[in-house]
């Protein structure tokens, strides 16, 4: 696929999943007028998302991401930041893919950067408590959040697959029945599959 010119002529279009490997992150898509009908894009590789990101306004009306095989290079992670520019998302399905913050964990611990060139500059965990202004966000299947009392602003989330909050304030109760208690209180609501607090400093390390 050269360019999605083709795409003016499916006005209605719903769905796309397109299984050509060969995109150019740089191509535009140069269309009359926003699918305003399309609502869910399954991506089999990072360029094509890239596209999909930088022509955001094109696409005002998607719920669904379906992301396969986002876990291979730094640059092939979904960034979480980059699913604000979808509003009106519900549903964040990772398919053999990670985001971005979850990978950023493994580069806070002194593991990663005793396999780096020394002078390595240190990268700092992301996480994603900004998610909680997508307003009908009702599934996602990673979630890594800095403070656990900001799953509250998540207002229409049901589902989580993995959930990982930073100890934080809970710190004094780790690794007591109260942590289990702590987190089955705030999830109560939900419905998630794997939860847990993690911790982060240079001797522990909590990837998976």
């Amino acid at each position: 696929i050269k360019n999605f010119d083709f795409l003016d002529y499916f006005p209605n279009l719903e769905y796309i999943n397109l299984s050509t490997q060969w995109f150019d992150s740089a191509t535009k898509i140069n269309i009359k007028k926003p699918i305003e009908n399309l609502k869910d894009i399954v991506f089999l590789e990072s360029d094509f998302w890239r596209i999909v990101v930088k022509h955001n306004h094109l696409f005002p009306n998607i719920e669904r991401f379906e992301f396969m095989s986002f876990d291979d290079q730094i640059t092939e992670f979904v960034h979480s930041e980059e699913l604000l520019f979808f509003p009106k998302l519900k549903f964040v399905n990772l398919f053999h893919s990670r985001f971005y913050e979850e990978r950023s964990i493994y580069f806070s611990h002194r593991s990663y950067y005793d396999e780096q060139p020394p002078g390595t500059a240190h990268i700092p965990t992301k996480f994603m408590d900004q998610l909680s202004k997508l307003k009908d966000l009702e599934e996602i299947d990673y979630l890594l959040l800095e403070n656990l009392d900001n799953l509250k602003k998540f207002k229409k989330l049901k589902k989580i697959k993995k959930l990982r909050c930073l100890y934080g304030e809970y710190e004094k109760i780790r690794g007591s029945e109260e942590e289990i208690k702590v987190l089955n209180k705030a999830t109560e609501k939900l419905d998630v599959k794997d939860k847990r607090f993690f911790k982060l400093d240079w001797e522990e390390f909590d990837y998976e």
